[in-house]
């Protein structure tokens, strides 16, 4: 399931001018680096945060193990999401990002205080993350995913996809929630489609059908801030489920 959120992004390009965009669904090749950025650095991001959690919290009250694992663009933001969330809604919040002097000790501690199998302390409901956190995560009660990254390759995506489609007794099927930008959406109807067609998984990691068609940088380092982008601000309109 799928919880998609289109809205409005306005930013400073790098020769400073003001520009904008009144759907992130309708993005054209030249904004959509700039535009998914400031969606995913400003208002827009904390509204699809309160989507996933309100779903989340809901999820909880049925299957008590529910995991909710945020994917954040950068350290940076990582950061500030796991604030976010701690601040306005009050849950104990994982981070797993390397830190400044290239440790991941303790990310590995965090990772392992969200999983109910190995933690024996503090129920930790929520792990935000950049990139450490998506292959080999192995976590089975993970049901809701915000995919809050700017990373548009199939092989990537479908890596974050997975970590909620392990099996467990009485889970139900996970949601995952992120921006309506073409390049999201091209991408994960290219996974569905191969998933029904049953294609052979060598042949999908084989196939960048979405590479190089949209935004794409490593997702620890780097951003369209980094050219002289300044986001502004954004917003979300309008939310719809596949």
């Amino acid at each position: 399931n799928f919880r998609i959120l289109d809205g409005t992004a306005e930013w400073i390009d790098e020769d400073g001018k003001q520009r904008q965009t009144g759907s992130l669904a309708n993005l054209n090749q030249e904004d959509a680096r700039a535009a998914l950025d400031t969606f995913l650095r400003t208002q827009a991001a904390h509204e699809i945060l309160d989507s996933a959690i309100a779903d989340w919290e809901k999820t909880r009250k049925s299957y008590r193990p529910a995991r909710l694992l945020v994917a954040a663009p950068d350290r940076q933001h990582a950061r500030k999401y796991r604030e976010y969330i701690s601040g306005e809604h009050g849950h104990d919040v994982g981070l797993a990002i390397v830190d400044d002097r290239g440790q991941n000790q303790e990310a590995l501690t965090q990772i392992d205080r969200f999983d109910p199998q190995k933690s024996d302390g503090p129920d930790v409901g929520v792990l935000v993350t950049v990139a450490m956190a998506y292959e080999g995560l192995s976590i089975k009660p993970i049901t809701h995913i915000a995919c809050l990254t700017q990373y548009r390759t199939k092989a990537w995506l479908k890596q974050l996809f997975d970590r909620g489609n392990r099996v467990a007794d009485g889970k139900p099927k996970p949601v995952i929630y992120g921006p309506d930008d073409p390049f999201f959406e091209r991408c994960r109807a290219q996974i569905a489609q191969e998933q029904e067609k049953a294609v052979p998984l060598e042949k999908m990691w084989e196939e960048e059908v979405c590479k190089n068609e949209g935004p794409e940088q490593p997702s620890g380092t780097g951003s369209a801030e980094d050219e002289g982008i300044v986001p502004i601000g954004s917003s979300v309109l309008r939310e719809r489920g596949i």
